[in-house]
């Protein structure tokens, strides 16, 4: 298969120093011919075959633009009796003035180093795989025309296709080539369609899966390509769906260099990139400093686990009935050197999405199972600590005989360490969440569900599923306008999981309300901010010390 592009007279009177002809893919008619090889053929030319002007009466003998291949580019050496010497031929198919299918017949001479000037020029412009504008080359044309067109108000909008190696993956790079062939000729099109003047676009494809389009900003322009561009592959012809980000830098100063314009479109498209609901964003320069503060993030994650910078905070829970503490959730806090202590909510999401946190909570499993192993060695009776486990890791099929590793490094009983699972584990991939625990139970690790209520699958998941733990989140009665309503289902689960002789934690108990509520509603544990908010574990253990001599002294006094 070779490529196709899209060309216009100004594309080509721009090669005019290389030696080429174009002509008709069904007839061989030759459609436009270069100057420098007119002057060798002189009355041959526009009209005739490409056969007769090379001086044949039938179509030569082992035409090039009749092999069959994969290869997106046909070259071929070929010898013109004209010019009494060999010569390289490169072959590519292109779109004539964007509506005849066409071949462009390309040549030069043989050296001992290569091909001359001709083909490399035409490849130091356009991309191999797509034959539309490289990187360099958008940058040049997009310079020209913003500098031709002063008054005009312009827009650069980059495209990127989410998970694009997915598609190389499971269908073969082939099909990753002919989804880029076919943006590339979208784009063509898209500049066309939306333009009333000819030429007042550029396009080109400048990274792996990354096209760029640059056009007069005109009202609601930018949401109509966005939309041309997803409609359009929404009806391309490939199993699984395609997704594509896109972020647009509008031009206010046309003195910027392209390439900051290109970087902060690419600002924008990183911002909405993977979220689905979100086709394009705008850059902003509020934008510019979140992005770039997530960069920074990024860029610090692998030392901050080289240099122990992660830590466990540990939220007491408590028995409401007996004031006492019987156990703890650790929660991962990140004190950097020289930010400081970043809030979880800024780097929690960011690892989520490029998949850092599966290592993040590895490291957090082995900190609270060493804590686990501390207070043993020093004597004290150790409280369980609860961990998350997100859904990701149920996709490792190594998952059990890390946890199974660490009770056995750290010699600790497993019950101590209690694994919480959300429902998304459930819904995303059962079968596997059936094995895993079924391995982990038989071996004494104690399983909750975290936010029980919150997703969709809730009672499908407890049918299912042996949980030892269910824990509720009181956030369920804040949200909701019919408090009453809320009040009377959170009951009604308690009575549940009691039913199923299972214990109940409250979380997000904040108010002495809710302590009263969950209490008249048969809960005994909760945890929340009425109690403690995440502490460090020296405070926590402090916390652990005064609750347990505070219990002491309640016994000593029912005995008197």
């Amino acid at each position: 298969m070779v490529k196709t592009m899209d060309w216009e007279l100004p594309l080509i009177n721009s090669l005019k120093n290389i030696s080429m002809y174009i002509i008709n893919k069904g007839t061989y008619e030759i459609l436009y011919v270069s100057d420098n090889l007119k002057q060798f053929f002189y009355d041959r030319g526009n009209g005739c075959t490409c056969y007769s002007f090379a001086g044949y009466e039938k179509i030569c003998k082992n035409c090039p633009v009749l092999k069959e291949t994969d290869e997106p580019i046909i070259d071929s050496v070929i010898h013109s009796e004209i010019l009494h010497t060999d010569l390289n031929m490169t072959v590519v198919s292109i779109l004539w003035r964007g509506v005849t299918p066409a071949y462009a017949l390309i040549f030069s001479k043989i050296t001992p180093f290569g091909a001359e000037n001709g083909q490399i020029k035409f490849f130091d412009t356009y991309d191999r795989l797509t034959g539309i504008y490289n990187k360099e080359a958008f940058y040049k044309a997009t310079r020209k025309l913003l500098f031709n067109n002063l008054t005009g108000d312009y827009f650069i909008i980059l495209l990127n296709i989410n998970n694009f190696k997915v598609i190389n993956d499971l269908y073969g790079i082939e099909a990753g080539d002919e989804l880029l062939r076919f943006i590339a000729n979208k784009f063509a099109e898209i500049v066309k369609k939306t333009s009333d003047l000819p030429f007042s676009g550029t396009y080109g494809r400048i990274g792996s899966d990354v096209f760029a389009m640059c056009l007069i900003d005109e009202e609601n322009k930018i949401d109509k390509v966005a939309h041309l561009i997803k409609e359009s592959l929404d009806s391309y012809p490939l199993a699984i769906k395609i997704s594509p980000s896109c972020g647009v830098f509008k031009i206010e100063d046309k003195d910027l260099p392209i390439e900051i314009m290109c970087d902060r479109a690419d600002l924008a498209l990183q911002s909405v990139k993977n979220k689905f609901i979100q086709l394009y964003a705008v850059y902003n320069d509020n934008m510019r400093n979140i992005i770039l503060e997530e960069q920074e993030i990024l860029n610090d994650m692998h030392t901050a686990i080289e240099e122990n910078q992660f830590t466990i905070f540990l939220q007491p829970k408590y028995n409401m009935l007996l004031d006492s503490i019987v156990g703890a959730e650790a929660l991962v806090r990140w004190n950097h050197p020289t930010k400081g202590m970043i809030p979880p909510y800024k780097f929690i999401p960011l690892f989520e999405r490029n998949g850092f946190i599966l290592k993040m909570d590895e490291y957090v499993w082995e900190l609270a199972c060493k804590t686990l192993r501390r207070w043993i060695d020093e004597g004290k009776t150790p409280l369980p600590i609860s961990v998350n486990i997100s859904r990701m890791h149920f996709y490792n099929p190594n998952l059990c005989n890390i946890f199974i590793n660490l009770a056995e490094k750290y010699q600790i009983p497993p019950k101590l360490l209690e694994l919480e699972l959300t429902e998304s584990a459930y819904t995303e991939n059962p079968q596997q969440l059936y094995a895993v625990m079924e391995h982990l139970r038989s071996y004494g690790f104690v399983f909750s569900m975290d936010d029980f209520g919150s997703g969709y699958s809730s009672l499908n998941m407890l049918k299912d599923v042996a949980i030892d733990v269910l824990k509720i989140d009181l956030n369920f009665l804040r949200n909701s306008n019919q408090s009453e309503r809320g009040q009377k289902i959170l009951q009604a689960t308690i009575r549940m999981a009691q039913s199923l002789d299972l214990p109940v934690i409250a979380e997000g108990v904040e108010t002495r309300e809710h302590v009263d509520f969950l209490l008249r509603s048969g809960c005994m544990f909760a945890q929340g901010y009425c109690f403690s908010k995440p502490v460090p574990i020296e405070e926590y253990e402090q916390k652990v010390s005064e609750s347990q001599i505070k219990s002491r002294k309640a016994k000593k006094q029912e005995h008197l």
